[in-house]
């Protein structure tokens, strides 16, 4: 894929999410993630439909999928401190409470002045 492309297909997708198609967005993501996996930003993308997959799974009560997503999430963009305190928040609520500890630590570690994490520890 070359550059000229590859703008063209994250413009794509940047523009399915925005139509809030977030199931189209996550399989047009994922497949782009899977074309250019060293891109930094290809990757946020995934990464960000990942999230908007387990935010939804989390919603239906599908707590360990729900978890899985969270951490495929992770693997792809783990800065984000709000993505770890969702893996923590849904962890807890599985009574996973030593792997919520650890995902709370790491979105401190992130952001130290989160103060909603400070709580949940």
């Amino acid at each position: 894929m070359d550059a000229n492309q590859l703008e063209t297909a994250i413009a794509r997708v940047r523009e399915v999410i925005a139509r809030r198609d977030f199931e189209s967005a996550e399989r047009d993501a994922m497949a782009l993630a899977a074309a250019a996996p060293h891109d930094r930003r290809v990757q946020v993308l995934a990464s960000a439909a990942l999230w908007r997959r387990a935010r939804r799974l989390e919603g239906a009560g599908r707590l360990l999928d729900a978890i899985d997503a969270y951490r495929d999430s992770l693997s792809r963009d783990d800065i984000q401190a709000d993505k770890w305190n969702d893996l923590g928040n849904a962890l807890a609520n599985a009574a996973m409470l030593a792997e919520a500890h650890e995902a709370y630590r790491e979105a401190l570690k992130r952001n130290p002045a989160y103060h909603q994490v400070e709580s949940n520890l």
